[in-house]
């Protein structure tokens, strides 16, 4: 009996939860994949009508989140760590960044007519709402 066959043998409990575990992943693929297609906008330039349904989205702006800031905003130096080195979100200039894009994300917001459940800046410029088809438009 090979070394893999007796240590399976040993640990059934394992193997079960290893192999539900990548079904799971599947399955969860297959069925939150076309709701993520479907939401995607089509590519810049294109003039390929996008049509959008009510319900959740994460709406991604286009400024660089505070892990990959490198300045060119007046008054907030670049944030983004140098490498090797991990970012510090305690660090002045990293608050002051990330409260910028807060304000910003809120103003894209208001604009829309939604109310942002939940805002993120450091590795993603984005937030998260519940949105109508006609907020969904607008926001895109």
């Amino acid at each position: 009996m090979s070394s893999r066959a007796r240590q399976s043998a040993r640990h059934p409990f394992k193997s079960l939860v290893s192999g539900l575990a990548a079904v799971t992943l599947a399955v969860s693929g297959m069925l939150l994949a076309p709701a993520i297609a479907s939401a995607a906008p089509p590519s810049p330039g294109s003039n390929a009508p996008v049509s959008f349904e009510d319900g959740r989205y994460i709406v991604t702006l286009a400024a660089s989140s505070v892990a990959t800031y490198e300045g060119g905003v007046s008054g907030y130096p670049g944030t983004s760590p140098d490498e090797g080195d991990q970012l510090d979100a305690r660090r002045g200039p990293v608050q002051d960044y990330s409260e910028y894009l807060v304000e910003k994300q809120e103003e894209v917001a208001a604009s829309a007519g939604v109310t942002i459940d939940a805002q993120y800046t450091m590795a993603i410029d984005a937030f998260s709402a519940d949105l109508t088809s006609d907020q969904a438009a607008r926001a895109a």
